[in-house]
């Protein structure tokens, strides 16, 4: 993919979360920073003047690329996670998961660190957890996995590629109402059938219901050993009730808690230790 020219609100352009809407940077409504797209509010402090021409390749998997570029209807994730204005059109936002068996702590650790602000892609593989070793599983060797963010009304496409040796998957988008497309719920044997090894499922649905969500493997224990990730619908501050609440409303602001363990969820399935 050609690279993108962005413009960053950061002295120190090493430290930039990666992109955001560069195309809108001079709308009142919002402004970039190293954090990500900034939405205020009218008549509230205004961001950052200062801004720096800055090269980053948008680094999507090989068959993520060739969708968007085959697909002109589609948006990548970094066009989707912008700052939502009342009137604008809505996108098609494209998603590429590619599901494996990976480490913490792996020899990627060893080359980078991952930027923890950045929720939505990252170039380095590494993963950190809490700097215990274990194995797990991960969505594009992230964990948490992407963080789907969109504008309400955007319709979502995800493509999930299951490169886990021996396990099948399924994803359920936790919150999402799927009105009409009840068959993209992602419970196994009901709404689908398992996505088994080496093959790859298209997800679709419609971000209908603003609000911080959730999606997670819903086979087996995979949720508990790493495939979930955030899901944050936004819409235009006059039609969020609670605007008047807070200031800015940064991409990068997600905390997604979770349990986590030293060991395979396997491991603790209940009844295994003797009470």
């Amino acid at each position: 993919m050609n690279n993108e020219v962005l413009k960053l609100g950061a002295d120190d352009q090493s430290t930039a979360a990666s992109y955001w809407d560069f195309s809108a940077v001079d709308n009142p409504d919002f402004y970039t920073s190293h954090q990500g797209v900034v939405q205020s509010h009218p008549s509230r402090q205004r961001g950052p003047t200062k801004t720096h021409t800055f090269v980053k390749h948008l680094d999507f998997k090989t068959s993520a690329t060739n969708e968007l570029k085959n697909n002109p209807s589609l948006s990548s994730p970094d066009e989707c996670a912008r700052a939502c204005r009342e009137g604008e059109p809505p996108k098609t936002c494209y998603y590429h998961f590619t599901l494996e068996y990976y480490t913490v702590l792996g020899a990627a650790c060893q080359v980078c660190t991952p930027n923890a602000t950045n929720t939505v892609w990252s170039n380095c593989q590494c993963v950190l957890a809490d700097g215990v070793e274990r194995a797990l599983l991960t969505a594009n060797r992230m964990l948490p996995g992407p963080s789907i963010q969109v504008c309400e009304g955007d319709k979502v496409v995800i493509d999930v590629e299951n490169h886990m040796e021996g396990m099948e998957v399924t994803l359920h988008w936790h919150g999402i109402f799927q009105r009409g497309s009840q068959y993209y719920d992602g419970v196994p044997f009901v709404t689908q059938c398992p996505i088994q090894q080496g093959n790859t499922f298209r997800y679709q649905w419609l971000a209908g219901n603003a609000g911080t969500h959730f999606w997670h493997a819903h086979t087996g224990l995979q949720k508990m050993d790493g495939l979930y990730g955030s899901i944050v619908i936004r819409q235009p501050p006059s039609h969020d009730p609670n605007s008047h609440l807070y200031d800015y409303d940064l991409t990068t602001h997600v905390m997604l808690l979770s349990d986590w363990m030293h060991e395979a969820a396997a491991e603790r399935f209940p009844g295994r230790l003797a009470s």
